[in-house]
């Protein structure tokens, strides 16, 4: 099973925070360099999940 952290921020914000943490290294960014305009989140979770909404995540 993965484990993820996801977060969106300002590059510059983060790029500074990673190098005072010494961990810059440890991260991979996406940027508009790849061409992208647009972002799409999907969440899924498995169907015996009685969650069906994000509200329901929530509890």
């Amino acid at each position: 099973m993965a484990v993820w952290d996801f977060g969106i921020t300002g590059f510059d914000v983060t790029r500074e925070a990673l190098q005072e943490a010494g961990v810059a290294s440890q991260v991979h960014f996406l940027h508009d360099a790849l061409g992208f305009g647009k972002c799409k989140l999907v969440v899924a979770v498995p169907e015996k999940w009685e969650a069906r909404t994000m509200s329901d995540l929530a509890h």
